[in-house]
């Protein structure tokens, strides 16, 4: 996880800053009592007496998990990355064609999302693979901000330039984890070198 940056010195800064204290406020704003209604269908959140909109509480109401409700949800959007670490499962190549047609579009992504918040999912985190390895990341990412969405983001963090950097501050995600490969050089090469990364840029 990174730490805090200076915000006025790099553009990376504006999404890639400490979330924490930002995630926690939004939890906050949910509150430990769920809403009778909350786990239901719209169409049956119109119909049930003791709907949100009429500012009832159930205190008895049974947790998410019991109501099969998927507060929490992960996309997996993709199996392949620019790096080749071997104890990672998601190294797949980036040109794997057959791993990259078996991915899921960004219409197909949004209905799921879309799906999922109806039946109250609010935090969602999206991993790979690496994410920023998909060309219409972006074409996802956005829409999914605009759902109320608590959205965290898992990353290499290479792929990440000035313009992706701008575009992600348009609307930064909670927080984003950034994988730092190993404490010895040696292990920290054998992943980073698949990426062409200079020397002086590794960790």
């Amino acid at each position: 996880m990174l730490g805090r940056q200076n915000r006025h010195r790099d553009p990376i800064a504006g999404f890639l800053g400490e979330r924490s204290i930002q995630l926690a406020a939004a939890r906050s704003k949910f509150p430990r009592t769920v809403p009778r209604a909350a786990g239901l269908s719209p169409a049956a959140r119109k119909q049930d007496p003791e709907s949100p909109t009429t500012g009832s509480l159930d205190r008895a109401a049974p947790p998410p998990a019991a109501r099969r409700q998927p507060v929490n949800g992960t996309f997996e959007l993709t199996e392949r990355c620019n790096l080749a670490c071997r104890m990672c499962y998601g190294n797949q190549a980036p040109s794997d064609a057959a791993r990259r047609a078996k991915e899921l579009s960004v219409p197909a992504w949004l209905e799921l999302a879309r799906d999922a918040v109806d039946n109250g999912m609010v935090f969602l985190l999206l991993t790979g693979g690496e994410i920023f390895l998909r060309p219409d990341f972006l074409d996802l990412y956005t829409p999914l901000t605009r759902m109320g969405l608590v959205v965290n983001l898992f990353t290499n963090g290479t792929l990440i330039s000035d313009r992706v950097a701008a575009r992600l501050a348009e609307a930064p995600p909670s927080r984003t984890e950034i994988t730092l490969y190993g404490v010895l050089r040696l292990s920290g090469t054998r992943c980073l070198t698949s990426a062409s990364i200079p020397a002086q840029q590794r960790v």
